[in-house]
């Protein structure tokens, strides 16, 4: 059994990251950063660290917290890592507007459950 402390790491990691993403695309609209390579770059590294720290995370708070998508978070790292030439980058703007603010918010809530 892991410790609480591997989790609060892992998750705030993530945080980290969804925050360094919200940075990147502050101000920058979907056709800037299609057009974009080096933003696009930054954000696809950025999910993909999402992805190997959501795969860190203990099983038992994934069991806890069936509303989090951990199979695809970690799968989309996967495509990232192995595939990145089949990335389509409207889904990965997509997933940038429409799925880490409530990805966000779900893992602050679970941090307030540590403290």
């Amino acid at each position: 059994m892991r410790k609480d402390n591997d989790d609060v790491l892992f998750i705030e990691m993530v945080l980290n990251e969804i925050s360094d993403i919200e940075s990147y695309l502050s101000g920058v609209s979907e056709e800037r950063f299609m057009l974009n390579s080096e933003k696009q770059k930054a954000v696809c590294l950025s999910i993909q660290n999402i992805g190997n720290y959501c795969s860190k995370i203990s099983d038992e708070i994934k069991k806890t917290n069936k509303h989090i998508d951990w199979l695809n978070i970690s799968g989309l790292r996967n495509v990232i890592a192995h595939e990145y030439g089949k990335i389509q980058m409207s889904r990965v703007w997509a997933i940038t507007q429409n799925d880490l603010s409530q990805l966000n918010y779900d893992l602050k809530v679970i941090l307030t459950t540590f403290r």
